[in-house]
């Protein structure tokens, strides 16, 4: 159970904050590719909160390769002004601060932002 700011074993899921995470990237490979977009909500005791939804566009250092932008639409032209993973990473970080991370595919999620985080000079 939650006493404070502590949680414990028994804390029920319920009880956690949580963001429903989504990400998309060059590749499918997550020691090579890159991220280049990560959106989601965020939940409180299982409800959505009233922040607005968090949507970054990331601007990768290589091309999209076009099988990927065949997949999910996200193309080069896409993100020509947005800013380089490094810029925003304390933005993604305080977005997901604190909460238990949902997502369909979430291992594959977690070892993007590892290794984005990682090149980026910040600990995951």
């Amino acid at each position: 159970m939650r006493k404070g700011n502590t949680i414990s074993n028994a804390t029920p899921l319920i009880a956690l904050d949580a963001f429903v995470l989504d990400i998309e990237t060059t590749g499918l490979d997550p020691a090579k590719a890159r991220l280049i977009e990560i959106a989601g909500v965020r939940l409180h005791a299982g409800t959505l909160t009233e922040q607005e939804p968090f949507r970054r566009l990331v601007r990768p250092p290589d091309p999209v390769p076009a099988a990927a932008t065949a997949i999910h639409g996200i193309g080069d032209a896409m993100l020509a002004s947005e800013p380089p993973f490094n810029v925003v990473a304390d933005e993604v970080a305080g977005a997901l601060d604190g909460a238990l991370l949902i997502g369909h595919s979430v291992g594959f999620d977690l070892a993007i932002l590892k290794a984005e985080f990682g090149r980026a000079g910040r600990t995951w």
